[in-house]
């Protein structure tokens, strides 16, 4: 049953695994497919869930954990066997269609390494032949002043100016990568 049908656009899920006695991956992959939800987001690279997402044509938001993203910005060969292990491994049977470093950490302590890693990530599923991941963060609610209507969002001063350094680090790299 489909409860979702003729919707006009497509609905999708936040998969969290923190809490006891949850359903086994399979079946709650199998329970989204049954009501016709298309696009999944997952915290971090659960093997079982991705194993479960095999085959199942839901599109995946994949999450890199708030703690490797040091790491990643530290390291390329980190980042391509993060890669390797979580995303190649698993493509073409599980349809990713982004790859979000981190969970809400800027404004935070991980903040200063975002930009890197999603830069290494980037460079790691080019180099894997991927072109069609889009790599991204989450930034936290914290850091908007305004948040409704979305019309009218805003960053507060403080994290727009930590934003704004961030993303100018970012194209920094992309471009210099093209």
């Amino acid at each position: 049953m489909n409860i979702f049908a003729g919707a006009k656009y497509p609905m999708g899920v936040c998969y969290g695994m923190q809490g006891n006695n949850l359903p086994a991956p399979v079946d709650v992959i199998n329970l989204f497919r049954q009501y016709g939800i298309e696009r999944i987001r997952i915290y971090d690279p659960n093997t079982d869930v991705l194993q479960a997402l095999k085959g199942s044509k839901l599109l995946v938001s994949l999450g890199v954990r708030n703690e490797d993203i040091p790491n990643l910005s530290r390291s390329q060969e980190a980042a391509n066997s993060w890669v390797s292990t979580f995303v190649s491994a698993y493509t073409p049977d599980v349809e990713f269609k982004y790859i979000s470093v981190g969970n809400e950490v800027i404004p935070g302590e991980n903040a200063q390494y975002v930009a890197q890693a999603i830069q290494n990530v980037h460079n790691a599923l080019a180099a894997a032949g991927i072109r069609t991941i889009k790599v991204s963060t989450v930034v936290a609610g914290v850091a908007l002043a305004t948040s409704s209507p979305p019309s009218q969002g805003a960053f507060t001063s403080e994290a727009m100016i930590k934003v704004a350094k961030r993303l100018r680090q970012v194209f920094k790299l992309i471009i210099m990568a093209c």
